[in-house]
């Protein structure tokens, strides 16, 4: 049963697609579980996912899990599907992703990446922390 404070939302696709993920909408915002084969292409419709739900829902954070991902994901792909991200992600203000740390690139080097792009964007291996740092209010300026 849904309450209306929380919609889950599951996107289902096409039975050969390698990329599946569920959408699910929090009070401040949005939980995204992307599982299966990485690849470019998939990185890139989970950020048009992204958009779409945070416009829809009116979010402007997004937690996305990326622990149950798999493949192997060269600099070159992160860097590409991180560009795009930039370029597309309009009013979404926040991103954390969680990810299995021997997954994650030295000195979490996409962080810096997305930072200078203009994307505010961390990394963390577990969602509590992810969750906490996405509902932090911004401090008052002295």
């Amino acid at each position: 049963m849904l309450t209306e404070d929380i919609v889950v939302l599951f996107i289902t696709m096409p039975p050969n697609t390698a990329n599946p993920f569920s959408v699910r909408l929090e009070d401040e915002f949005i939980y995204i579980d992307f599982f299966g084969e990485f690849s470019v292409e998939a990185g890139k419709r989970c950020i048009d996912e992204m958009i779409n739900a945070a416009k829809e829902n009116n979010r402007a954070k997004i937690l996305l899990d990326l622990r149950k991902l798999s493949g192997q994901m060269s600099m070159a792909d992160r860097f590409q599907v991180v560009d795009y991200g930039t370029k597309s992600l309009g009013t979404i203000a926040k991103i954390a992703f969680v990810a299995r740390e021997e997954v994650v690139m030295p000195g979490k080097l996409i962080e810096t990446v997305a930072f200078n792009r203009g994307m505010v964007l961390k990394i963390f291996f577990n969602p509590d922390d992810a969750k906490q740092w996405l509902l932090e209010k911004p401090s008052a300026k002295v």
